[in-house]
């Protein structure tokens, strides 16, 4: 599942790779053209969508940065137990120290995440083209 598809990018490559592959979005020209490319949209609005929970194997995202704590905790609840979570996210959570963000980081060290740093400016070229 990719809980915000936008453009689609990463759900396409991911049925490229031979995936079936659920899609959430909110934009309705955007769900339009991610069912053009055969993915398969069921819903536009991943925290409200009924009836996620424990039914995936992967999660890949690249939430909102504005909702991405709450997109990552709602992807985790949809894992299948042994299920993997991918998700693209800002660098506040580590760069400020409230109680909000450490708050996350406890919740991600006690669900023993992995945590991996990406390198600056990785994402600037796929901005541009998007």
């Amino acid at each position: 599942m990719e809980p915000s598809a936008g453009f689609g990018k990463l759900a396409t490559s991911l049925q490229q790779a031979g995936a079936i592959v659920e899609v959430i979005e909110p934009i309705p020209e955007l769900q339009t053209s991610l069912s053009l490319q055969g993915l398969l949209l069921i819903g536009s609005d991943f925290l409200t969508t009924p009836n996620l929970g424990d039914r995936y194997e992967r999660v890949v995202q690249n939430p909102p940065f504005s909702q991405q704590i709450s997109h990552v905790k709602r992807a985790y609840q949809c894992l299948k137990v042994g299920g993997r979570l991918v998700s693209l996210v800002s660098h506040s959570p580590w760069q400020y120290n409230t109680s909000f963000y450490k708050q996350f980081r406890y919740w991600l060290n006690a669900v023993n995440a992995q945590v991996q740093d990406l390198p600056w400016g990785l994402f600037v070229n796929s901005v541009s083209e998007a």
